[in-house]
């Protein structure tokens, strides 16, 4: 087998959604923690759970589950959340679990299929090939509108004007 030069490879942290895996680059991630409390902001999106805080920073919170139309479900101690970012902003992603980190030969991804599902494709950057599994690529510069970009922003600032409030 020939060696492959770090270039030609992809490192991603995988997670679960129901029975699918999920990747987003791990270059991306900030960490993954366990469901933080969670702080409701009225008005949001169907999909954000609301704000929380990590380490001084309040990071908007999404449900991925109901963000790609999946069947949701009570929380429990496997879910985590993964932060990420996307642009300048950081988003937590609520995920079923989170299975490993894994390099990913670039060869191994194939572009998205036409039509995947219920799922909106523009989510999706990639479908790994690793053995036997498929793992679903995530673009996160895709997982959100402009619209929901600038809905978060103004959720984030009324969270702040909350917290120096109370």
């Amino acid at each position: 087998m020939e060696k492959k030069s770090m270039a030609d490879l992809l490192q991603l942290v995988v997670f679960r959604l129901e029975a699918e895996e999920f990747g987003v680059e791990i270059l991306k991630a900030r960490g993954i923690h366990k469901i933080p409390r969670i702080t409701p902001v009225p008005q949001a999106p169907e999909f954000v759970e609301g704000v929380f805080n990590l380490a001084g920073e309040i990071i908007p919170l999404v449900d991925l589950r109901k963000r790609f139309g999946m069947n949701v479900h009570d929380s429990d101690n496997q879910n985590r959340v993964v932060i990420v970012e996307v642009g300048d902003k950081k988003l937590g992603m609520i995920v079923d679990a989170v299975e490993e980190t894994l390099w990913v030969p670039l060869a191994q991804i194939e572009p998205p299929p036409a039509g995947v599902g219920k799922m909106n494709t523009d989510y999706i950057q990639g479908i790994c090939k690793v053995q036997d599994r498929l793992i679903v690529l995530l673009n996160l510069e895709q997982l959100l509108t402009t619209r929901e970009v600038a809905e978060l922003d103004s959720l984030e600032e009324a969270a702040e004007n909350m917290a120096e409030v109370g």
